[in-house]
């Protein structure tokens, strides 16, 4: 899983201690580990989307309250990601929804240069993503869960326009209303080229409703 200078991951399992103990990571020859009720550890210095991964699998295998895992993240950063522990709020790493996911949107930006970097990590993660001998009930859901990730990520790289004034906006608008009339154009030819087959009555034209560039709906 890791690579380079990334921490080594042992799996272990100490039926004495913990039977749901399952990770050891080792930061500059120190080990700390991750279990059932203790968070990964991060210092900084390593890869910060393979950090995250870690937190995604131990949500999953935790047994500790919701309202901690916030709490439980923060207080195992050290090193170099020590001082990032006062940006962030405890009320809300102790949400029970989004605690979790609060806390690694605050610290992302922070080692991540941008949103494009994110995008490209997750596309590139979803075609490497295999199933090797993984039971398929098990590797479906976390496909899906990758995948949604992916158009999280490409949903973030949408920027609001709010300049009226923007070339790019403009000609979307104009393209949006072409295509919009022709449609409409194309179903008022079949409806009249019908009526003419069938005898009936000739459709009314309507003209469909167009995207005003200066309307402020439009921005939406």
């Amino acid at each position: 899983m890791f690579s380079g200078n990334a921490p080594a991951l042992k799996m272990f399992v100490d039926s004495d201690e913990d039977e749901n103990k399952a990770f050891a990571v080792q930061h500059d020859n120190t080990t700390r580990t991750m279990s059932a009720k203790v968070a990964p550890s991060y210092n900084g210095n390593t890869s910060w989307f393979q950090y995250e991964e870690l937190i995604d699998e131990w949500c999953d295998l935790t047994t500790i309250e919701a309202s901690k895992r916030g709490p439980n993240l923060k207080s195992r950063l050290f090193g170099e990601a020590q001082f990032l522990k006062a940006l962030l709020e405890g009320a809300r790493l102790k949400d029970e929804d989004t605690g979790v996911q609060y806390f690694k949107d605050t610290l992302r930006p922070n080692f991540i240069k941008n949103k494009e970097h994110v995008f490209r990590w997750r596309f590139l993660k979803l075609f490497s993503f295999r199933r090797g001998h993984s039971d398929i009930t098990q590797w479906a859901p976390k496909f899906l869960i990758v995948k949604k990730r992916l158009l999280e990520s490409w949903m973030d790289l949408f920027e609001p326009v709010t300049n009226k004034q923007d070339a790019d906006y403009r000609d979307a608008i104009a393209a949006f209303n072409q295509r919009t009339l022709q449609r409409a154009q194309d179903d008022y030819t079949y409806a009249t080229n019908a009526a003419w087959n069938n005898q009936g009555p000739m459709p009314v034209w309507n003209p469909p409703d167009m995207h005003d560039p200066d309307a402020d709906e439009s921005l939406k």
